[in-house]
This record gives structure tokens, sequence and C-alpha cells, in this order.
């Protein structure tokens, strides 16, 4: 077993999202730091004693790692482990990430399909709350357009519209290196837009099932796997994907469009399991019917039976949706992950 390099305390560094460094190889006398599963190049040195270590604002917890194997051996590839003996709780008692104070810079969220609708509110009230908004959607509507003049209107941080087909899967990687060079990090995301064909599955062309789960779920998929690289490096991240009851409780002439969302009710419980040690929180929010453009089309009759089924006898609207997301994106959702938040005024009761 290899323990870290010993230094003077007044010679321990503040360390990025990982907690400490250890000697490679005794030989070179080359140092790399690991964090808890990723492995992060940096040249710094390791403190001896947990006591001494300056925890940055995004870790959570602090872990002692040890080497497993030779330390002598070139050929080897050196395999880090947590010591479960010594894990204990960061020096430091710290808060999840918060909007910018007027000492820091506000903290990014992606929003996809921001262009309208629900994606269109949930972008003006985290432009309100204080984040920076980072609008991706196909084009850019006279909304968005009008919600960017509101923010400077009231002295909100304004939204950064960024054109974007996320039906063209295979730029999502591009288009994530884009954000990280023009912006910074990014803190948050939304994955909000969705296609919403509805019709009998016989009667369906492939197409358009076909434009379904490449918008709904494939798309998604991809974009969170690419933020969450650059969320593991800062050590912290919110996701939340906006998914539907349609996905738990289906809808006739919805079959297709209920497994899109389902399955971004599962997407969403298992990252939550994978990221979760690497201070990234995972949630769903579930709407029922709200009135956006995808509900629309429903005839007067039919509305009110939605309504009447609801335990409230109302519907829920953008604003109670948009507020989910702020809060789970928030200081109240610092220990909320793997969820699903249901905004449906008690559809499912």
């Amino acid at each position: 077993m290899f323990q870290p390099e010993r230094l003077p305390e007044d010679a321990c560094p503040t360390i990025g999202p990982t907690i400490f460094a250890f000697r490679r190889w005794r030989q070179t006398g080359k140092f790399q730091i690991f964090a808890k599963t990723a492995q992060l190049s940096a040249g710094t040195y390791a403190c001896r004693s947990l006591e001494h270590v300056v925890a940055p604002p995004r870790v959570t917890e602090i872990v002692r790692l040890t080497f497993q194997g030779s330390a002598h051996d070139e050929r080897q590839t050196p395999r880090f482990y947590p010591d479960k003996m010594v894990r204990r709780r960061s020096v430091i008692e710290r808060k999840a990430p918060m909007p910018a104070t007027a000492t820091e810079a506000p903290r990014n969220v992606l929003v996809t399909g921001a262009s309208r609708g629900l994606g269109l509110g949930i972008t003006r009230k985290l432009s309100r709350a204080g984040y920076q908004v980072i609008a991706v959607a196909r084009n850019k509507s006279k909304e968005v357009t009008e919600a960017i003049a509101e923010a400077a209107r009231d002295g909100d941080i304004q939204p950064q519209f960024v054109p974007f087909d996320l039906g063209m899967v295979e730029a999502i990687p591009e288009l994530i290196k884009k954000l990280r060079k023009e912006f910074g990090p990014l803190y948050g995301l939304v994955n909000n837009a969705a296609a919403g064909h509805d019709g009998a599955l016989a009667m369906m062309h492939n197409s358009k099932i076909e434009d379904l789960v490449r918008l709904n779920t494939l798309s998604p998929i991809v974009l969170t796997k690419y933020v969450v690289r650059s969320m593991m490096s800062e050590g912290a991240g919110r996701i939340v994907n906006i998914a539907s009851i349609i996905g738990f409780t289906g809808y006739s002439g919805l079959s297709a469009y209920a497994a899109t969302k389902a399955a971004m009710i599962g997407f969403t419980r298992s990252l939550a399991r994978e990221v979760g040690r690497l201070g990234i929180n995972a949630n769903a929010v579930a709407p029922g019917f709200l009135d956006t453009d995808m509900t629309h089309g429903l005839a007067g009759e039919q509305k009110q039976r939605v309504i009447r089924r609801s335990a409230l006898k109302r519907l829920a609207d953008i604003e109670d949706v948009a507020n989910a997301v702020a809060f789970l994106l928030g200081d109240g959702g610092r220990n909320i992950t793997g969820t699903v938040l249901t905004i449906d005024a008690g559809a499912t009761a």
C-alpha cells in the first residue's frame, strides 16, 4: 500500500474536484490526482491529513484513496480505490451550488426546446432566479426574442439563444464542446425538447415513430452523456429530464409518445445511481396536461374530462412545472436524486 506524500501544513494547496494526489511511480516522481471514479490529470501534491485539505466549493465528501499493487512496476496500470475505513464528510460543510451572487459568475444551465411553451417558461423562470440560461432550439422564435428583451428590461440575466437541431444526434458532441468554450462549465441541464405526434400506433407512419424516439429519447440521452462529462470535471451538476404522466399512466393514441417518456423515467433513475457519487443529481419532472401548443389540439369535452379526473379539478400550468425545475436545480433539491416529481393537479392521485 502506497501512502500520500507528506507535506508541511502550509504547503497544502486548494485542489480541484478531486481530493488527494498520489505519487504514481517512485522512479519518475510524477504525480497525478484521481477522483473517486474519474481520473483527471493535474499537477498538485497531496496532504497527509484530512484536516489539512481545503475543501473546494463543489466537494461534498472527502475520501482518502489508497494505492493497490506494486508501485515499482512500470508496466502495471495504477488502480486507486476509496479506503472505506477513513471515508468522512468534508472538513468544510458545503451546500449545493446556488445561482450567482454579486461576487461570482452565474451558473450555466442548458435548456432544450426553449423556443416556446414549457421550455420558454422554464427559461424565463431560471433567468429570473439568477442562472445563465443557454436556450437551445431549432429556430429563434419571436417569444424567445421577447423573453431576452424582458430579462434585460427587468435587470435579470439575459438568456443566450443557441440554434441547434437536436435531431442531429451526431452533432451533439461538437455542440457541447462549443458551449463549454463559449460559456464555461455547465452546471445544469434541462432536457425538455420533445415531439408530440399522436395517433393510433397501427396507423402511424414509421418515420413519425422514428422522429419520436430520436428526439424524445435518443437525443436527450446522448446530450446528457456529454454534459455529464463536463459536470464530472466540476464535481457537481444537476440534470432535470422533462417526462410526462403519460409515461406511467398511458393514454389512448399516445402509445409511441408514452414509450419515449417511460424510457426517460427509467433513464433518470439509473443515471442518478451512476453519477450520484460524482456530486451530480438527476431527477425527472412529469407534468400532466398543460396549456401548451402540444395540448391545444384536445377537443373541449376531452379537456373537460381531464380536468374532472384531477383531484384539484383544474389543470397545472407552465409556471408550476418551471417552479419545480428551479427547485430541483437549487439548494432545496441538493439531497433529491433519482425521483420523479409529478405536476398534474392530482390527476394521478
